[in-house]
């Protein structure tokens, strides 16, 4: 089984990719010879996640990690990769341009270009992850706010919450719902008589 990549293992990624490709398609269009790519990392190599224009690369290919800024000889051509930092220390991937032989040397316009939009993507990618991070605290809050401290089960709030969610399952697909209640007696009598701790 495959290994997920970092950048689309974000939880949004799908829905900014459509972007992204986009936006490499447009740069695509104004320099056809030159081909453009996000490059992720999966296991001991880089992965073509995104590409646009005309080269040798396509989505999921492979291809040796990690990218340099400079140049390097690369199928027929020249490959060169910015890498995307999303403010975390580590290395999210790479904002890369392949050249071919017949285009030379990149200009110093090519250069200013793909660290501008490795910048751009960067600060999208360090956007994502922000997403996530108030995703996951506002799913613990909500945890820790339908959840009894002491037993682990749901409090009133959360039991009310999941009552209405089956009702409506329930009255959707037309099916019975059970509904059993537990009364526990007698630990008025328990925390009189051994404390709060002993009954709870």
């Amino acid at each position: 089984m495959k290994a997920t990549t970092s950048l689309a293992g974000l939880p949004d990624w799908h829905q900014v990719a459509g972007v992204v490709q986009d936006s490499l398609t447009s740069l695509s269009l104004l320099q056809k010879q030159v081909q453009w790519l996000i490059i992720d990392q999966d296991g001991q190599a880089g992965h073509v996640l995104l590409c646009s224009g005309e080269g040798p690369f396509s989505a999921g290919d492979h291809l040796d990690w990690p990218l340099h800024e400079s140049p390097q000889p690369y199928h027929q051509g020249l490959l060169l990769g910015f890498p995307l930092n999303a403010g975390r220390g580590d290395l999210e991937g790479y904002f890369a341009l392949w050249l071919p032989a017949s285009y030379g040397s990149p200009k110093q316009a090519d250069l200013s270009l793909v660290r501008a939009k490795a910048g751009l993507f960067a600060s999208l990618v360090s956007n994502l992850h922000r997403a996530q991070q108030l995703v996951e605290a506002l799913e613990n809050s909500q945890r820790e706010a339908e959840t009894d401290v002491l037993t682990g089960v749901m409090n009133r709030r959360g039991w009310e919450r999941l009552l209405g969610r089956e009702q409506a399952r329930c009255k959707r697909y037309c099916c019975p719902c059970t509904l059993i209640v537990i009364d526990m007696d007698g630990l008025k009598t328990v925390n009189d008589a051994q404390g709060h701790d002993a009954g709870d």
